[in-house]
């Protein structure tokens, strides 16, 4: 076991460096989803406390069809709100943590706190920061196909036949290499043909 993992640590400190940031960056944010979800799960209390607060909410929002809604539908239906609030911060953490799913995960926690702004961005810097911060990390690991990165979304899903680009569009030098090894062997000549005059 020792050993397996002694590979298994080698082969992350030797992968790319953009790679372990973005591994690291879904890790951390899928333990603290985990860690806020936890918390209102093993609280028993955490229904009443979302009631009030919703409450709270609605009275201070800035936005009427918001506070509509917070008002008709969040607090008649606070036992399914919270139930999916909870779940949802779980599952979140779940995949961010193993990398699995991210690219559905991901677009859920971007809806999820663009809810949450709405609806406490009038208690300060604070609410709004965090929930932004989190919005836009959930994008950067959508984009960037995070899950693919030490997560199970690499192993779950096939990997695209696309020929290997830099970031500017280029082909990068290893497929460079790669085709005028192949022209070579063939006994194409390397480069572009010469013209010939007429």
């Amino acid at each position: 076991m020792f050993q397996a993992f002694a590979k298994f640590r080698q082969r992350i400190s030797s992968g790319p460096r953009d790679k372990q940031a973005l591994a690291f960056l879904r890790v951390c944010a899928g333990l603290f989803y985990l860690y806020v979800g936890n918390q209102k799960l093993s609280n028993p209390h955490f229904e009443a406390t979302l009631a009030h607060t919703l409450k709270d909410w609605a009275i201070h929002s800035p936005y009427p069809i918001y506070r509509q809604f917070l008002e008709h539908v969040a607090l008649p239906h606070i036992h399914h709100i919270g139930l999916l609030v909870t779940d949802g911060e779980l599952g979140i953490g779940v995949s961010y943590v193993l990398g699995l799913f991210t690219q559905v995960s991901a677009p859920c926690a971007v809806f999820m706190h663009a809810n949450y702004l709405l609806a406490s961005q009038q208690n300060g810097p604070a609410a709004v920061g965090i929930n932004v911060a989190f919005m836009l990390i959930a994008i950067t690991l959508f984009w960037a196909r995070a899950g693919k990165c030490y997560g199970l979304d690499g192993l779950a899903l096939p990997k695209a036949a696309a020929p290997e680009k830099n970031g500017f569009g280029k082909t990068s030098k290893k497929l460079k290499a790669t085709q005028e090894a192949i022209a070579r062997q063939h006994g194409k000549p390397k480069g572009k043909p010469k013209s010939r005059p007429f």
